[in-house]
């Protein structure tokens, strides 16, 4: 999956979004932006956006390619990681999907074996 298509893909699902991206936005700006609005359902306690936000990116992880894999490292799980404080880190593990759990459990041990 390209990643003119996976964010073709996000926008018609997160139309809210739009607004946010430009054209000329590199794929880790997007991605992290996406992130924040993840964050956003979490603070929201909005649990059917915050699903829909997870369930998008589990449908699509095994049809990443590297460029998207690494956004999703680098600026969707970071993200999320730093945003991960024990009483809300929690709700947001318990409410990932099987795939990208394991993929965010793999980013947080590389991410914690470089400090």
């Amino acid at each position: 999956m390209s990643s003119d298509n996976f964010f073709s893909e996000l926008l018609i699902q997160f139309p809210k979004l739009e607004s946010e991206f430009d054209t000329e936005d590199g794929l880790h700006y997007k991605m992290n932006r996406f992130a924040n609005y993840t964050i956003e359902q979490i603070e929201q306690k909005n649990i059917e956006e915050l699903n829909k936000c997870f369930d998008f990116v589990e449908s699509r992880i095994r049809l990443l390619t590297p460029d998207i894999e690494n956004a999703l490292n680098v600026s969707y799980c970071e993200t999320l990681l730093c945003y991960d404080q024990p009483k809300r880190g929690i709700e947001m593990k318990n409410m990932m999907p099987k795939q990208l759990f394991r993929f965010y459990l793999d980013y947080k041990k590389y991410y914690n074996s470089l400090g």
